[in-house]
């Protein structure tokens, strides 16, 4: 199911108050994601302020084109196949989304409400659910 427009405003507009703080969230979130999940630890192999700006730059592009699905959609599949060769496997997509809704929730603050936590997993999902596609395509 793709999101809906007020979902994609809320999480639009949520990824302009993490900007400031961009760099942090994503090193917030790698931090927290190697506590939950150790052995993703071993899938990464660069410096983690890079990775984290990586991450970071990536997540704001994708979040700032839900609305233009169409064209995400091979972006997002190119990304799949990269993650592929990184190792990354299904079952780490819940992982890695279950850190990514943890890490804005302490970015964010009193502005993480239920509706927006609903926004940001329905995003998630809707990303995770195509790269995983191609993931299946490619295993």
């Amino acid at each position: 199911m793709l999101l809906n427009k007020s979902q994609i405003q809320l999480v639009q507009e949520s990824i302009q108050d993490i900007l400031p703080v961009a760099q942090q969230t994503g090193e917030q979130f790698y931090e927290h994601l190697f506590e939950v999940a150790p052995p993703l630890r071993d899938l990464f192999h660069s410096d983690m302020r890079s990775q984290s700006r990586k991450l970071m730059t990536i997540l704001i592009h994708i979040v700032a084109n839900l609305d233009q699905w169409e064209g995400l959609e091979e972006e997002l599949a190119e990304l799949a196949r990269r993650h592929i060769d990184y190792q990354v496997e299904i079952t780490h997509y819940d992982q890695i989304g279950e850190a990514l809704f943890w890490t804005l929730q302490q970015k964010l603050g009193n502005t993480w409400t239920p509706l927006l936590e609903e926004a940001w997993q329905a995003a998630y999902q809707q990303i995770a659910d195509a790269m995983i596609k191609v993931h299946k395509e490619y295993s």
